[in-house]
């Protein structure tokens, strides 16, 4: 079966080689697991937000540049939410709505996202 993250995971590898630090290590770093980074790095799994940023921050790269290789929308960061409380305020509303299926929830994330990226790169 071929994963729609191959790509994803191809370019997660390239990066780690240019630290020359294996698997284990920098999955260590990053707080995960080797196993769960190796499974990444072949386009199994899709990262989660936190282990995309704790990636990107390790490797010293975008965070934006990760999050685009899972097509995913890159979330404002904690100090950004602190700039904007009612934004923040909006998300945790949003994640705790019982009338929204999950994937309600991570569409309209996405869009909350999309509009406070453009917010912040106004500023």
């Amino acid at each position: 079966m071929e994963s729609k993250w191959i790509d994803a995971g191809n370019r997660l590898r390239a990066i780690r080689k240019e630290t020359n630090l294996s698997v284990f290590k920098v999955a260590k770093k990053v707080h995960i697991s080797g196993n769960y980074l190796s499974m990444l790095e072949r386009g199994i799994n899709c990262p989660s937000d936190a282990v995309l940023f704790n990636l990107a921050e390790f490797y010293n790269v975008d965070p934006s540049e990760l999050f685009k290789l899972y097509d995913k929308v890159t979330p404002p960061t904690n100090q950004q939410l602190k700039n904007m409380p009612s934004l923040k305020g909006l998300i945790t509303q949003l994640s705790i709505d019982p009338k929204l299926t999950p994937e309600e929830k991570d569409k309209f994330a996405a869009q909350l996202y999309e509009i406070a990226n453009k917010l912040f790169h106004k500023e």
